[in-house]
């Protein structure tokens, strides 16, 4: 809810752009949702995302999901097998250069590598892991 309000307040300005609201949405949105959360009556765990994570975080070479072990490409580098190789597909909606007016929807297919993983802890309310990956689109390779 909070989302589509502050769509609205960025489309309630008439002149500007598609691209510099979609862009002022992303950019401020974060600052929104903080301040926001402070003063409206929200769950906890809410409250905990607005704060952000703790400042120290843990790096791991290797991760295991759902009986999946993963690895990232550097420890990949030093081995004979290697797990660190992900697919993609994303659904999204973007311009084509910042002259254009119309957005655009569609769905994309990446291949990439794993390139770190970080665990990211909100105080111990509960934990994220981040895995950073370095994409290649799959429609620009002749397979």
């Amino acid at each position: 809810m909070l989302c589509r309000k502050h769509e609205q307040e960025v489309n309630n300005q008439p002149r500007r752009s598609k691209w510099i609201k979609a862009k002022n949405h992303c950019q401020n949105f974060s600052q929104l949702f903080e301040t926001c959360v402070l003063q409206e009556d929200v769950p906890d765990l809410i409250k905990q995302l607005s704060r952000g994570p703790n400042s120290i975080a843990k790096r791991y070479s290797g991760y295991l999901i759902n009986g999946y072990r993963f690895h990232v490409r550097q420890r990949d580098a030093r081995r004979k097998t290697q797990n660190s190789g992900v697919t993609l597909v994303a659904s999204t909606t973007s311009f084509a250069s910042s002259k254009d007016k119309n957005m655009i929807a569609a769905d994309l297919t990446y291949y990439g590598r794993i390139v770190d993983i970080v665990e990211l802890d909100y105080y111990n309310h509960f934990k994220l892991n981040l895995i950073t990956h370095k994409f290649m689109k799959m429609s620009h390779l002749n397979i």
